[in-house]
């Protein structure tokens, strides 16, 4: 087409008629006008293409993830539950009439106490998205925001675990440490046997004690707020992989 404008073009000018020189000229330039918007706009197709695909290969790690984070919420929150009710148990048996005849061996057999474990949640596929820059180009704005929120949830997790960590690290170990008799937990350790000692738990520092009472109070208030929590993020979670795989399938 343009070789065809030029060539008559060049007739025009030739025969000297100036009106279908200026015709031909103007209708070339705009055939390349036209060719370049034309290849303009293949190419932001083009590119447009390729990072919704990038986009979603990177919504796609990152559902994996929250699936994976699903199942290790639901894992802790059975061993928070757990935790709860062990603690329960051996409060109601450290407070009961029955507890003043506890002997050494009964008071070792409630005393089910172990430290506060956290759960790790995966956020690499998560970091991965946000250091690429790939979530600016989400057009699904409510998912964008639901999505960068998952970062402060994470945070948020570690504050109420640390809460609860708190109560075992600053509380419950030490008044063990200093009322319990540890070296009567075990026969042995990695084969090697634990000497017999003469010495036996403080049972007033346990049976009917308000201090320790209220240690396993606590525990038992702040590993609540840590479950509550964890049940939380656990919904977000689940929300933003519905939302995730709805965007997926549009």
């Amino acid at each position: 087409m343009i070789k065809l404008f030029n060539k008559s073009r060049r007739k025009a000018l030739a025969e000297s008629r100036l009106g279908k020189y200026l015709f031909y000229a103007v209708g070339e330039i705009l055939l390349v006008v036209i060719g370049i918007l034309i290849a303009l706009q293949i190419n932001t197709s083009k590119q447009e293409f390729n990072q919704n695909k990038k986009t979603n290969t990177y919504l796609k790690a990152l559902n994996t993830e929250i699936q994976l984070n699903i199942l290790r919420l639901n894992n802790r929150l059975e061993n928070i539950q757990e935790d709860i009710e062990a603690t329960a148990n051996v409060f109601t048996e450290l407070n009961s009439e029955k507890a003043y005849q506890f002997d050494e061996t009964q008071l070792k057999s409630i005393m089910d106490t172990r430290p506060i474990y956290s759960v790790i949640l995966s956020t690499s596929a998560f970091e991965d998205l946000i250091n690429s820059g790939t979530l600016e180009y989400l057009k699904n704005q409510k998912l964008k925001h639901s999505i960068l929120k998952i970062g402060s949830h994470t945070d948020f997790l570690e504050i109420n675990y640390m809460d609860s960590q708190d109560v075992w690290d600053n509380y419950q170990q030490p008044y063990l440490m200093k009322h319990s008799a540890v070296a009567t937990n075990w026969d042995s350790l990695n084969g090697v046997k634990i000497p017999t000692t003469k010495f036996t738990k403080n049972k007033e520092a346990f049976v009917h004690n308000r201090d320790y009472s209220n240690i396993l109070a606590l525990r038992m208030r702040m590993q609540t707020n840590y479950y509550e929590t964890c049940a939380e993020i656990k919904e977000t979670l689940e929300k933003n992989s519905v939302a995730i795989n709805a965007y997926l399938n549009e």
